[in-house]
């Protein structure tokens, strides 16, 4: 059984906010929810798009230390946290 965009938009949500934010100290949190409630009125899979893209994008406004890779020659990043 599929689960529906909305609600997978809703533990993406909830696996930054508390599984991400155990290993990435600095992960403000408050942002997170408060960048999730601009695309409410958004469809499931829009709002999905969007919170990835913003963490992409913007991930200083939520952080210092989030090791987004973008491509391989930022693997690096990913190495020194293992």
């Amino acid at each position: 059984m599929e689960r529906s965009a909305d609600l997978s938009f809703q533990f993406l949500l909830e696996e930054v906010n508390k599984g991400v934010s155990f290993y990435v100290e600095d992960l403000n949190v408050n942002k997170i929810k408060d960048f999730a409630k601009t695309v409410e009125s958004k469809s499931g899979p829009e709002k999905i798009n969007a919170l990835i893209a913003e963490l992409i994008n913007n991930v200083s406004n939520y952080s210092a230390n989030f090791p987004v890779i973008k491509n391989k020659d930022e693997l690096g990043k990913l190495k020194e946290k293992l």
